[in-house]
């Protein structure tokens, strides 16, 4: 494994490196000023360091670039911002203010904004009813964000897409998050935070499973969609389309026993690949210590030599003469 991988679930490495990609893709200069609406822990700035990036959200944190504000009501002015995302946050602003949020992001952004989600449908809210009786069967509580889901109500695609028509805003769908992966880790996530100290290896798990499946991960059916809306009209949807969407394959939706066969034959892989790492850094901390070991033999055999030097020394006229001499200085240190 990669050490320099951010330390993320696979849902956020999913979010967060499709749209660094896209930023890049569209992006005309450097550096650009983007805002993160929703968004504490700084996730994309691990991506795109050399951007300014703010972080926004409603409760504080202490973090670099951070602001605590509603994403009602941003305080910055009209078109302030080079371009401005808001991840997975959409599906928690009631329904009612969800047209105000987006008129709220079109107002402070000079062109682009970027807005995740996952969208109501018959596959997504299935997929969300197993992964929350997973979590409820395995904790004996419901997945707060998932609840919230069912509560609030997912937001209608087309509406979306719909309020841009009429806005004059053009506006390009990406696919994001295979379904049937998605709702397969994040079962899995639920299964290792019940191990005592997980979140190292959930980590592990997780970017496991993003370096090996996040190019094939953009294509329906899905979990989320990107929205990628531009004032000016300046994007070329066909290109954004053909890049970053996979072809999509059929495949029914998952049973819960299913799920489970897959979560071991994944925590198989992992373990496999885990006991190849621990085997190189063994190698690895084995030929340290015979470096080391050669090292101190080396510095032994000097010492000795030295040792050896200054006991011929010691056993010379001269240096007796001189021993002599400095004991006498010591006693009468003004003669």
């Amino acid at each position: 494994m990669i050490s320099e991988t951010p330390k993320m679930t696979f849902d956020q490495l999913q979010r967060y490196r499709l749209v660094a990609d896209l930023i890049d893709s569209i992006r005309d200069h450097q550096p650009l000023t983007i805002l993160d609406a929703g968004s504490h822990q700084g996730f994309l700035r691990q991506f795109l360091g050399d951007d300014i990036i703010i972080n926004l959200d409603r409760n504080y944190f202490v973090s670099r670039n951070f602001v605590q504000s509603d994403v009602l009501q941003l305080p910055f002015a009209s078109g302030s911002m080079d371009l401005l995302l808001a991840l997975d946050i959409l599906e928690h602003i009631p329904p009612r203010s969800r047209v105000r949020f987006l008129e709220e992001l079109a107002r402070t952004t000079r062109d682009i904004f970027i807005v995740g989600a996952p969208f109501h449908d018959e596959r997504v809210v299935e997929a969300e009813k197993l992964a929350n009786e997973f979590c409820l069967k395995m904790t004996g509580e419901e997945n707060e964000f998932l609840a919230e889901h069912r509560r609030e109500g997912l937001p209608d695609l087309s509406d979306i897409t719909g309020w841009a028509e009429k806005s004059d805003i053009q506006a390009v769908v990406i696919p994001n998050g295979y379904l049937y992966r998605w709702l397969l880790m994040i079962c899995l996530n639920c299964y290792l935070a019940q191990i005592k100290d997980p979140w190292e290896f959930i980590f592990a798990v997780n970017d496991f499973y993003f370096k090996t499946f996040y190019t094939a991960d953009n294509r329906e059916p899905c979990y989320r969609y990107f929205v990628v809306f531009s004032q000016k009209r300046s994007l070329n949807p066909v290109r954004i389309q053909e890049r970053f969407s996979a072809p999509a394959p059929s495949q029914a939706m998952p049973s819960l026993e299913s799920i489970m066969r897959e979560i071991n034959r994944i925590l198989d892989f992992v373990h496999q690949e885990r006991v190849s790492r621990l085997t190189e850094e063994k190698e690895t901390l084995k030929r340290q210590r015979d470096e080391l070991i050669n090292n101190l033999a080396a510095v032994s055999g000097c010492l000795d030599t030295t040792r050896a030097e200054l006991n011929g020394i010691k056993s010379t006229a001269v240096y007796k003469i001189y021993r002599k001499t400095l004991g006498k200085i010591r006693k009468n240190p003004g003669s």
